[in-house]
């Protein structure tokens, strides 16, 4: 693995999903930055650890809603996939108004979760590129701050 692969938190409460997802991202290629079961833990991991995605369960343990978390750190800018058994319309216009990049239902299988991840890192990064001149190249995306480039499965920083 890549000391340049994307950083990802893992919030979630069921620790054998929080185990299997952290599996299948390093079968991906990617970099788990940690794996957080509260909302406690997970604002602290945010701010000390700065992870470039973050996998998000909505009903996590502590004060705090998945959705609430991401609504408190909006202003990072840090793309959240949630990852929830919760199907319905209501959770899922609530994700959609606090730092959303993509939403899924539980059960995930790898190439689903693979998918969604490279669709949701292009997506954020063209959404925060839009109205600058910092180009897209085919798969790799320039951000103001980082070149991301596909190597093999997955996006390397």
């Amino acid at each position: 693995m890549s000391v340049f692969s994307l950083k990802i938190l893992i919030v979630e409460d069921n620790l054998s999903f929080a185990l299997e997802l952290q599996m299948l991202l390093e079968e991906l290629g990617y970099k788990v930055l940690g794996r957080v079961d509260n909302s406690t833990d997970a604002f602290r991991v945010i701010q000390q650890k700065q992870p470039d995605f973050i996998l998000m369960d909505i009903d996590i343990k502590g004060n705090l809603s998945g959705i609430e978390i991401g609504n408190r750190i909006k202003h990072l800018e840090i793309p959240i996939l949630y990852i929830t058994s919760y199907s319905d319309r209501r959770h899922y216009e609530a994700a959609q108004a606090s730092n959303m990049i993509g939403y899924m239902v539980k059960p995930v299988e790898k190439i689903s979760l693979k998918t969604a991840i490279q669709l949701s890192i292009s997506k954020a990064y063209t959404l925060k590129n839009q109205n600058s001149n910092t180009p897209r190249i085919e798969n790799n995306i320039v951000h103001k701050n980082y070149f991301f480039f596909k190597r093999q499965d997955s996006f390397q920083k």
